[in-house]
């Protein structure tokens, strides 16, 4: 026997055919289909409600942020980084601050992430020179009451004996 593949969207379709059929339950369908009864009634009230779509998935997504950036701020940001194309948050913060003293500011690295998210930030170039990986790190020794150095780590003596006076 083949597997019959089929959708969620397909999947709440016969839901509602077997609803108004009027054979099985609310509660039926809901065991049978393994959803709550409240997303039976959401879907429900979708569907009289008259949408085309009632069978799709709705974004969860808020339809706006609270907390956002005004958007004149944003475009002071902008403006100014157009403006002086050298400086970083905190200087354009420092700026606006001097300039605009009415304005909200967001804090220096929100405003970071405003030139990041329009591009108008480079990535830095790494250093040139060994990696802190590739360098050996001198031992440190630490005395001892008897006198004799050990390393850091405890028990081992160190290379050269040091005399404390």
């Amino acid at each position: 026997m083949a597997f019959r593949e089929s959708s969620p969207v397909e999947e709440r379709i016969a839901l509602f055919n077997a609803y108004e059929s009027g054979a099985f339950t609310v509660v039926d369908l809901c065991e049978r289909y393994d959803i709550s009864r409240e997303t039976f009634y959401v879907w429900k009230r979708r569907r009289d409600a008259g949408d085309a779509r009632w069978f799709d998935e709705k974004s969860r997504t808020p339809g706006h942020c609270p907390h956002a950036t005004p958007s004149e701020t944003v475009a002071a940001i902008l403006a100014l980084r157009q403006r002086f194309p050298r400086f970083g948050p905190k200087k354009i913060r420092a700026r606006l601050a001097l300039d605009q003293p009415g304005l909200i500011l967001p804090a220096a690295s929100t405003i970071g992430d405003i030139l990041k998210r329009e591009g108008l930030i480079e990535k830095r170039r790494a250093a040139a020179g060994p990696s802190l990986r590739a360098r050996s790190l001198p031992v440190r020794t630490c005395p001892t009451a008897s006198g004799q150095s050990t390393s850091r780590a405890g028990s081992a003596p160190a290379t050269g004996n040091v005399s404390i006076r």
